[in-house]
């Protein structure tokens, strides 16, 4: 007896209902598969069917919080890929691939992700419902927020963000306080100064 399979792309988290025709127009009874599940996402790097698309000036000038494009192909039609960044796995996002078994995608990148380097994965499955993987590694850079000031170095300030409020690095209460009690001692004074003409 000939057994033959196929790949069919589902979205996770449905059931479905498969109907199996043959050649002569006879069809099958109807099978319900289970609840197709999300593809698990490995705690570690894994390892690579292909090289992932990033564009070469985004690679190595990438910032916490920023997006990046990404694009990959070798995946079956119409399913289900995840993109996820690596050390810590962080799901990205999910998408659906084009009939050809490619994507493109801009996904923005955790605003804690340290800086450093980096690994964009995106996993799914090839035309045979094999795993395919496509990575990428990149590497994150901290944003500049023009500041030229250093330690110990009191003649250096901080050049605020667009929309921002200056900051000198002073701190208003200590000359507020010291205003008010000159005030005090000023009117103090004066009472004195009067009380002492008013005795004579």
């Amino acid at each position: 007896m000939d057994v033959r399979s196929c790949v069919l792309p589902a979205d996770p988290g449905h059931s479905y209902r498969v109907v199996v025709m043959a050649g002569g127009g006879r069809s099958s009874s109807p099978v319900t598969s289970g609840v197709v599940a999300s593809p698990p996402v490995p705690a570690r790097v894994p390892e690579a069917s292909g090289a992932l698309q990033v564009p070469a000036a985004d690679a190595g000038a990438l910032t916490p919080g920023g997006s990046v494009a990404l694009s990959g192909s070798g995946f079956l039609t119409r399913s289900t890929v995840t993109l996820v960044v690596y050390s810590t796995p962080t799901v990205l996002n999910s998408l659906v691939t084009e009939v050809n078994g490619s994507f493109d995608a801009n996904v923005t990148l955790p605003a804690d992700l340290p800086e450093g380097p980096h690994t964009l994965v995106a996993t799914g499955v090839d035309p045979t419902g094999r795993t395919w993987t496509l990575t990428q590694g990149i590497t994150t850079r901290g944003t500049d927020t023009g500041s030229t000031a250093h330690a110990g170095d009191s003649s250096r300030t901080t050049v605020p963000a667009a929309g921002a409020l200056a900051y000198t690095g002073a701190d208003v209460a200590v000359p507020a306080i010291g205003g008010l009690v000159a005030l005090a001692v000023g009117i103090s004074l004066t009472l004195v100064g009067r009380r002492r003409r008013a005795v004579d």
